[in-house]
């Protein structure tokens, strides 16, 4: 029996995420349990769930989605029509709809705060500021400015920031920002940048650090170096309060500095305990030039293995993709295992699995 059969009879509760992504067939076999309760089994037999059995579902809606010119229902979702890529939910009628509204900027400060208590008050307000800058969500700065609008369009100053913010998508790499992103880049400052115990002030390293870390998560998927230079020079750097020339030379020409210890590496922003156990050895190969791009590149991967962040490196034939990974693997004297993917990759080729086995190979 599947997750959904166990759950029905024990009583369970379960969530179905991302419903607009099930195929409408899966939906269709599902009309029996949300009028009756009743869960089919195949074969056209039905068993009658357990009373404690709930389900709840969620649906993710277009950043600012405004479902009608006369504003009625601001992001509301369009359920029981196609949206993009062809999804849709299959007999809305059948839910009780919950509109989630994003969390007031106000109210991220409260948990930003709660999270990270060792962070001044100025670099969670300077984080929030940039992520208000290029939020496309349709955010208000209280709770209680949204109800006071009652759901209706917003004003005509926060549609000028949500059209600017539309025609600067380019600058996040195409997709919009999130709040985990904001507590990303929050978690990074918490644990890459020293600040002294209940301090007000920040000195002028400390925010060119925050920018650098508010670069890579906001613009690092940008592929276009004007366009990232663009973002750093007109939100980036005036957030931090740096100047757009100490701002741009720290990401675009700066050299990382190297230094390696008996049990560490650290590369410029990011410092990483070595295991001192393995036998590898710290030098650098002579092979991998230590170009300034190449360090600002490995010092980006060295935050990210020090966050424990997933990296995906994105970029043609030949430019060093796979070399960088090796030069920081060895650096960090980590074993590091090459995995070549194509279309006759396997499944149980990464995760393993059983495999028919004759006896007579078993015996020899």
């Amino acid at each position: 029996a599947g997750a959904l059969t166990h759950a029905s009879r024990e009583g369970r509760w379960v969530l179905i995420e991302d419903l607009d992504s099930v195929p409408i067939e899966i939906q269709a076999a599902l009309v029996k349990l949300f009028e009756e309760r009743l869960l089919p089994l195949g074969n056209g037999k039905y068993e009658r769930s357990h009373p404690d059995f709930r389900i709840f579902a969620t649906c993710t809606t277009n950043s600012f989605l405004l479902s009608s010119p006369q504003g009625n229902e601001r992001g509301s979702l369009r359920v029981g029509h196609h949206r993009g890529g062809g999804k849709q939910i299959l007999n809305p009628s059948y839910w009780r709809k919950v509109h989630v509204r994003p969390l007031p900027y106000s109210e991220l400060e409260e948990v930003a705060m709660s999270l990270h208590p060792d962070l001044p008050i100025s670099v969670v307000n300077s984080a929030i500021s940039l992520m208000q800058a290029i939020d496309r969500s349709g955010r208000s700065n209280t709770a209680e400015s949204h109800e006071l609008r009652g759901g209706d369009y917003p004003t005509d100053t926060e549609n000028a920031v949500v059209n600017e913010a539309r025609t600067k998508i380019s600058w996040t790499g195409g997709r919009s920002p999130s709040v985990r992103d904001l507590f990303k880049l929050l978690s990074r400052i918490s644990n890459g940048v020293c600040f002294e115990k209940n301090a007000s002030y920040t000195t002028e390293a400390q925010r060119t650090s925050c920018m650098a870390e508010s670069v890579d998560i906001f613009a690092g998927s940008c592929p276009d170096l004007q366009i990232k230079e663009e973002f750093v020079a007109l939100i980036a750097a005036p957030v931090w309060g740096i100047t757009r020339e100490l701002a741009l030379n720290y990401i675009a020409s700066r050299r990382p500095e190297v230094t390696s210890g008996p049990s560490f590496f650290e590369l410029g922003r990011a410092k990483i305990d070595v295991p001192t156990s393995l036998g590898f050895s710290s030098e650098p190969s002579v092979t991998f030039a230590q170009t300034s791009h190449s360090l600002r590149l490995m010092e980006a991967l060295a935050v990210c293995v020090r966050e424990n962040e997933p990296a995906l490196l994105v970029g043609e034939t030949g430019c060093g993709k796979t070399t960088v990974i090796q030069q920081l693997a060895s650096r960090c004297e980590r074993s590091l295992v090459v995995q070549n993917l194509s279309l006759q990759t396997d499944s149980t080729d990464l995760l393993g699995g059983y495999r028919p086995l004759e006896i007579r190979n078993v015996a020899r």
